[in-house]
């Protein structure tokens, strides 16, 4: 839970950096923990590896086009118009350019 919550804390902090607006007025707590929550479901539930996780997370803060599109975390596991988990929709971008 410790590698989460600092994957967590670091992610947002750089979102919130760079989309301060996304998070004007919102319960950061609340945020917070639908972001653990979510990650946590991600390797469990999907069987997605902790270091899977986190490296696409870093990634995707990099990325041209996902930075924004990934400004909360808890999003990851909503279904896209493809019937794929986002997540799955970003492991795949991910992938393609040989991570």
């Amino acid at each position: 839970l410790q590698m989460l919550t600092e994957m967590v804390k670091s992610f947002l902090g750089k979102q919130k950096k760079k989309f301060p607006h996304l998070y004007v007025n919102k319960d950061e707590e609340e945020i917070f923990n639908k972001s653990i929550n979510t990650l946590y479901d991600l390797i469990k539930i999907d069987s997605i590896s902790y270091l899977v996780v986190r490296d696409v997370l870093k990634w995707v803060l990099e990325d041209k086009f996902w930075h924004s599109q990934v400004t909360s975390l808890y999003t990851l596991r909503h279904k896209s118009p493809n019937g794929n988990i986002k997540f799955h929709n970003i492991l795949t971008a991910y992938n393609k350019i040989g991570g």
